[in-house]
Order: structure tokens, then C-alpha cells, then sequence
């Protein structure tokens, strides 16, 4: 029978920030900040949601010195049923005072153009772009289809060339094309915190190992490190065995497994339990929000993955307190 101490320990991995983008966006200029996201990103994930386009003859607007306000309809299907969302509010910055008149563009009619009175484009923002200002729930749920890890891309052009040509994405693309014609593609970028480092001391529950031989285990922990690498690999396992992403082939039933080689250094220093926190609330844009799921997830916009490194029915850890369990409703266990 496996050891029980008194202290256990969890790493836990935090979202920081995250980004968007369609498929045929790639090779658009981006911002500072979401070169910087794509840059330092740690996963990405493929998602779909509806096709979403405007309706042209819907638009309407008014220009008030620096004020837009405009209206117009949103149309996407869900399970082939048409949809139709009426959207109607003020443009959600200042807008220049050249800006004359607005125009959806061409087939497909995804963009809503604001120009000057020479017709050169001043400004835009995208049918899904509206849709998520304005969160609307069937376009802003995101099925989540695969996961895969950003090691080693250094520049964001180096990461979005590999994305473009990686086989994976182009296979889910043809699909989409052919099978899924409703449904739109989106890859997100994630970076993630430092790993945070807890522990529990459990007194109370006499039947685990007290003493030096806890406090030993104590000190090694402070030699404890993961590189960039291993964190990634972490934080992709973790996410792949949550939402098992259909076109993920391995990965769904890796963890926990004390063979695993991703674990293995948390198996070495004897951590009980694995936490990562994927967050798609958006703060810094007056909390707006995505939702991920798949067909093992529910829609949530902040998923919280717990996972039991050791069987607990034979090795008491991190979720034991007082004899009793506290681990997470959906808490991964170990077999």
C-alpha cells in the first residue's frame, strides 16, 4: 500500500491571456499586444462556432460628430436552421470625424467598412467581432476540436506559418468545408502563468506518516523545477484529456499515469494533484466572455481542471482532509 503523509502538494497553471483569430486572418497585421499573446502563447486550440455574415440591406446608421450608432442583422444557422440576430448600439469607440458613410463589403459580408468621402476605409470590424461585443450566445460558443502546444514558436510569423501548414488544421478545415459548410474555424492562443506551487498540512487524520520522514519530503520540494517544455506539455495533456478534442489521437487517457513521462518529475517529487485554470473572460474588454465545450464538457467560460495524481482509495493526497475528500465535482482520478 502506497504511503500517506500529512503534507501534499499541487501545481496548479493559470490562464493569462488569450486571442482569436479566424483561419484566413493569419496573415493579417496584428496589435502589440496580440503579437505579443501570439508570441509567448503555450497552446493553441481549434474551435468552431457558426458562420456568422451580415445582412447588407439591414444596415442603418446615424453619424453624430464622434458618435456612430448603427444597425444591422447577424445570419448563421444552427443544425441547419437559419438564424437571424438584430443587432442595434452606438460603435464601441470614438470614431474619426472623416468617417461619412458605412458599407458592408462583398459575399460572404463579413465586414462592416467605415470610410471617408473619398471611399478609403478608415476603420472596420468583423460579423463575428459584433457578435462577441454584443454576446450573442450561439456565436460566441466554442466547440472545442483540438489542442496543440506553441513550443518553439519564437516569432508570431514563425507560429502562424506553422499553423497554416500544420496537417492537423488542414484536415479540419477540408472538413469543415465539406462537412461542417454552417461552421467557421478559429484557432486561440493561450499563455499561462508560472506554475504556482501550494501545499496542505493535514493534522487531523492520524492514520498518515508524521514526522521526519514527511518534513524530508518538505525540503526536497524547494529543488523542484519544470523548464518551459515541461510545462507546456503539462498544460497540453491536462486540456486534451479534459475536453478530449475529436481530432486529438493521443493524449485523451495519459494522465494520470505514473508511466507518464510528462509526470514524471511530479511523480518524482511525490505532488498529489494538478490544477489548470483555462479562463476566456476577457477583462480587459469590459469581461466579455467565451464559452468552450465539447461533447465531454459542458459550456463554460472558465473550465477548471483538477487532476488526482495518485488513486486516492489507496494513497490519501492533496483532496484528503480529516479523513475526508474535498476534491472537485469533475476532478480526474487516477485508476
Amino acid at each position: 500500500m502506497p504511503k500517506s503523509y500529512m503534507t501534499n502538494f499541487a501545481l496548479e497553471f493559470t490562464c493569462e491571456n488569450f486571442l482569436f483569430m479566424s483561419s484566413h486572418s493569419f496573415k493579417s497585421k496584428f496589435c502589440d499586444q496580440a503579437k505579443d499573446i501570439i508570441k509567448n502563447s503555450h497552446v493553441y486550440c481549434v474551435v468552431d462556432c457558426p458562420r456568422i455574415s451580415i445582412i447588407p440591406e439591414s444596415l442603418r446608421y446615424e453619424i453624430f460628430e464622434e458618435r456612430l450608432v448603427f444597425a444591422l442583422d447577424l445570419e448563421y444557422r444552427v443544425n441547419g436552421r437559419l438564424k437571424i440576430m438584430k443587432v442595434l448600439s452606438d460603435y464601441p469607440t470614438p470614431i474619426p470625424g472623416e468617417i461619412v458613410k458605412l458599407e458592408v463589403d462583398s459575399y460572404p459580408h463579413l465586414n462592416l467598412k467605415l470610410l471617408n468621402s473619398k471611399n478609403e476605409i478608415i476603420a472596420s470590424t468583423t460579423a463575428p467581432e459584433i457578435a462577441y461585443q454584443f454576446q450573442i450566445h450561439d456565436l460566441i460558443e466554442l466547440n472545442v476540436l483540438y489542442i496543440g502546444q506553441s513550443t518553439g514558436l519564437i516569432q508570431e510569423s514563425n507560429s502562424l506559418k506553422r499553423l497554416r501548414s500544420h496537417s492537423t488544421l488542414q484536415t479540419i478545415l477540408a472538413d469543415a468545408n465539406s462537412l461542417r459548410p454552417d461552421r467557421s474555424i478559429f484557432v486561440g492562443m493561450f499563455t499561462f502563468s508560472k506554475p504556482k506551487f501550494y501545499f496542505i498540512m493535514d493534522g487531523m487524520d492520524h492514520s498518515k506518516i508524521f514526522g521526519s520522514e514527511d518534513l524530508l519530503r518538505f525540503f526536497k520540494i524547494k529543488d523542484f523545477k519544470l523548464n518551459k517544455k515541461q510545462q507546456i506539455a503539462i498544460i497540453e495533456a491536462a486540456l486534451v484529456r479534459y475536453f478530449q478534442p475529436v481530432y486529438n489521437e493521443y493524449l485523451k487517457k495519459n494522465l494520470p499515469s505514473k508511466n507518464s513521462t510528462i509526470l514524471k518529475q511530479c511523480y518524482q517529487f511525490d505532488f498529489s494533484a494538478i490544477n489548470v485554470n483555462l479562463n476566456t473572460e476577457n477583462i480587459s474588454r469590459n469581461n466579455l466572455k467565451y464559452y468552450l465545450y465539447s461533447d465531454h464538457t459542458e459550456k463554460k467560460y472558465e473550465h477548471l481542471i483538477s487532476i488526482e495524481l495518485h488513486n486516492p482509495m489507496k494513497k490519501k493526497g492533496f483532496y484528503s482532509l480529516a479523513g475526508e475528500s474535498f476534491a472537485p465535482k469533475n476532478v480526474i482520478r487516477h485508476n
